[in-house]
């Protein structure tokens, strides 16, 4: 009997039965699994959609990350800072450098408390459209 209570204990820690290979932290987040940037655009792919998408442009003295504090310094003189929420991130780098393009860095500022957030750092302020596509969420810099 006991070592039929490890063994269950075992395999829902090690999360048997999922396909996808992504482990839900949370079963109401979606679960950030990918970040793509290109020239002028960052694609944020979820497992699920989002329920909340919040950006705007910040200051630099603005960005730390959330829970710890610390200053993120990326290059550039313009910031774009998106939030996706309820969210999460798994195993996902938490900074993605370009070597050229509008899009200078992407740097992870947030994942705590179901916040997601990324700051998308350039070298001056362009116009900015945020597009859903099932649930994937794009960041266009430039159109």
């Amino acid at each position: 009997m006991r070592r039929a209570a490890v063994l269950f204990v075992v395999a829902l820690l090690a999360g048997c039965g999922s396909s996808s290979g992504t482990k839900r932290i949370s079963p109401d987040h979606a679960t950030l699994v990918d970040v793509d940037v290109h020239n002028s655009s960052a694609s944020f792919a979820f497992d699920v959609a989002p329920d909340r998408i919040r950006s705007s442009w910040a200051a630099r003295s603005t960005l730390a990350e959330c829970g710890s504090g610390r200053p993120i310094r990326p290059p550039g003189s313009a910031f774009y800072v998106i939030h996706f929420q309820p969210g999460q991130s798994q195993g996902i780098p938490k900074q993605i450098v370009m070597p050229s393009g509008p899009i200078l860095r992407a740097d992870k500022l947030c994942d705590f408390e179901a916040d997601v957030a990324w700051v998308l750092a350039l070298d001056t302020k362009l116009p900015a459209d945020v597009s859903r596509d099932g649930s994937t969420v794009t960041v266009t810099f430039g159109g």
